[in-house]
């Protein structure tokens, strides 16, 4: 019986402890937040609860001075008419296919129903990562179990974690099939890679972004399934929806992509620079720093300076990988840094995929400065540091901008190192930077 449990435990990079902690993290969050009203996800049920009361025009309605934020006068009635709180559901901003397909659900499962297996379902997803992720790496200079227990520990310390969970934000399904995507990459399965980063660019745009990995590697075969199964799944989307409602949902992404958003759960490098220009000019907030605000008096070069960061990223993946063949999961962990940092929104929950990745760090540099890296994070983006800085944010958000420090540094960190550091071949011809010290 030993033997047999110790093949159950350690066979496959140790798959059998990472499914028990999977378990046990479901069964912990799923029985702490039962009955919570998640606000995130709130927003995609009342679109499911619009479409099914035949009103799907209310879908991307926004209060005009909130954009992410504040629950719309039409979806505060069906929110009503439902028995349902009026006042917490932020706007939608997913694709129609997923409303539709959630609509004919609202008549069979409450809202507190949905909330629960979702919780369920999605803690489960968050905590089988840390495995993905290792397993996306491969690090020789670590072992399966310590880092699967130092995951574990991160997904109760880390407000990028905690966040996701506490909204029940679709986010986690999205990076979960993304990791997948990455799995079968490294793997060399194609197809499967194409289909679910296709699958995870259908539920939110930004996984579009990981088919550049295919394309600088000429696997064509993935970029074809990625394209069929995307471009399938917006045939139906238009199908059901229209076209009207899927360029009104480009509307609200633009109007967002036009503001800068204040909030404490931003990680934005474009909020951290309006907010240091501000201290540095001593110009005097015009709108409250406790909650969530967007602001459209920031200068252009604030808002263009991340699009062309972004931009640089993409340039730096393709020429490091022309040059030194790196590895899936060293592209994958800059770009996801990319993404998150200056995509549109920064949101704490945009960063559960970097975190996620974190054991690339041991294909990077030596274990040491791995550790260094992981030891900062978990401090820089705790929820005990960020709640103590949160007293602070009367006049300035001073609370955000450790994590978003703590990321655009490894972000930074990672683009030099590649390009200097000398290259080790690894076990798939691939090359990783490792460094001497």
């Amino acid at each position: 019986m030993t033997e047999f449990w110790r093949r159950v435990l350690t066979g496959n990079d140790w798959l059998g402890l990472a499914l028990i902690g999977a378990f046990a993290h479901m069964c912990y969050i799923t029985l702490l937040l039962k009955g919570y009203f998640a606000t995130d996800l709130s927003a995609f049920y009342a679109a499911g609860l619009a479409i099914a009361n035949g009103t799907p025009d209310i879908m991307y309605d926004t209060v005009p001075t909130g954009l992410v934020i504040g629950t719309p006068e039409r979806v505060q009635s069906l929110m009503a008419d439902a028995g349902l709180p009026i006042d917490q559901t932020p706007p939608y901003l997913y694709p129609p296919i997923w409303a539709y397909l959630l609509a004919p659900l609202t008549r069979v499962l409450s809202i507190h129903t949905f909330f629960d297996v979702m919780m369920g379902v999605q803690s489960f997803m968050l905590a089988m990562m840390p495995w993905i992720g290792y397993r996306i790496a491969r690090p020789r200079a670590l072992k399966a179990p310590i880092w699967l227990l130092c995951g574990f520990f991160l997904l109760f310390v880390s407000t990028t974690n905690l966040t996701a969970v506490a909204q029940n934000q679709l986010q986690i399904t999205v990076t979960f099939i993304t990791m997948l995507g990455l799995l079968a990459l490294t793997r060399g399965k194609s197809k499967t890679a194409g289909v679910l980063i296709g699958v995870a660019a259908a539920l939110k745009i930004a996984p579009a972004a990981f088919g550049l990995l295919l394309l600088i590697r000429r696997d064509w075969r993935a970029l074809a399934a990625m394209a069929v199964t995307g471009l399938g799944l917006l045939a139906i989307s238009l199908m059901f929806g229209g076209l009207p409602l899927h360029l009104t949902m480009l509307e609200r992404l633009q109007d967002i992509n036009a503001a800068t958003i204040l909030s404490r759960a931003n990680l934005s490098p474009e909020m951290v620079l309006y907010e240091l220009r501000r201290v540095v000019l001593s110009i005097p907030p015009n709108v409250t720093r406790m909650g969530t605000s967007p602001v459209f008096d920031a200068p252009a070069w604030i808002q263009i300076l991340p699009k062309l960061c972004f931009l640089g990223a993409l340039i730096w993946i393709v020429i490091i990988h022309l040059r030194h063949h790196t590895t899936v999961g060293l592209e994958a962990l800059v770009l996801s840094l990319a993404v998150a940092l200056f995509g549109p929104l920064s949101w704490m929950h945009y960063f559960v995929l970097p975190l996620a990745l974190t054991p690339i760090l041991f294909t990077v540099f030596t274990p040491r400065t791995s550790w260094r890296w992981v030891i900062a994070g978990g401090f820089l983006t705790s929820v005990t540091l960020t709640v103590r800085l949160s007293d602070l944010n009367q006049d300035v958000m001073w609370s955000p901008m450790p994590g978003t420090g703590y990321y655009l540094a490894l972000f930074v960190t990672l683009l030099i190192h590649a390009a200097v550091m000398p290259r080790c071949k690894t076990a798939n011809g691939e090359i990783s930077a490792i460094s001497a010290t």
